[in-house]
């Protein structure tokens, strides 16, 4: 029984040496599904896609969101276009949100829809910017506590996932990692791919539901963010 009991405890001795390593660093409570999540939030919420310009601060809007839709070629878009406004809507809880407006003097965003050639009228830097293949573009400036206070969004097409792909940049996100977009739009698993698809994934929900919510305040590093991000996971606010 003695020798028995010696073998159990050497057994367990090494089963829990290959999982932890180090003693020193406690075990993760996440789940691989949740600390991948936290690394996609990272990439895609602190621009750090190599097109995109890098933060050391999360950015995101602290006002309402207030978009004048205009062009010489402007096509309406259908329903679908509001329902993901309002979708986007739920999922921002810092008091800020998204709303059309019907003149450029209430906006803070305009989003242009037309042909490439029509920017260099309205928007020249916009247009020495972009090339002929590019269907999209989008922009925005931010204060000194790195809130997001205007943008300017251009899309060729009426899209619903063209418009959720630049409406993205503008919300303070840059553009996912290589391993969620495909070549094509259908192998493509976020909105924040180039090609986007005009599905809304969980994937982005969560990312925008953790970026505007009241938990995080705006302006923070990433080491500072990750913490909360943590606690949300494991309360269940966020389901990845």
């Amino acid at each position: 029984m003695i020798f028995f009991g010696m073998i159990l405890v050497i057994s367990c001795t090494v089963k829990e040496e290959s999982e932890n390593p180090n003693p020193d660093i406690p075990k993760s409570l996440l789940s691989q599904e949740q600390l991948d999540f936290i690394e996609a939030y990272h990439y895609i919420t602190y621009n750090l896609s190599p097109t995109s310009f890098g933060s050391s601060a999360n950015e995101r809007w602290e006002d309402s969101i207030r978009i004048y839709i205009h062009g010489s070629t402007f096509y309406p878009y259908n329903g679908d276009f509001q329902g993901r406004i309002d979708e986007f809507n739920q999922l921002m809880t810092n008091g800020s949100g998204v709303i059309l407006v019907n003149s450029l003097v209430e906006a803070n965003v305009q989003l242009f829809y037309g042909n490439r050639e029509d920017l260099e009228s309205i928007w020249p830097d916009m247009f020495n910017l972009t090339t002929s293949s590019q269907k999209g573009y989008a922009t925005y400036t931010t204060n000194s506590k790195s809130e997001i206070t205007s943008g300017r969004i251009w899309v060729k097409y009426s899209e619903l996932g063209l418009f959720t792909h630049e409406f993205g940049h503008v919300l303070g996100l840059g553009h996912a990692d290589s391993g969620l977009c495909g070549e094509t739009i259908e192998a493509s698993m976020s909105m924040m791919c180039s090609n986007a698809p005009n599905n809304f994934y969980e994937l982005d929900k969560n990312i925008i539901k953790a970026l505007y919510t009241p938990r995080i305040p705006v302006g923070k590093t990433f080491e500072a963010v990750r913490p909360v991000l943590e606690e949300m996971l494991l309360d269940g606010t966020i389901q990845p």
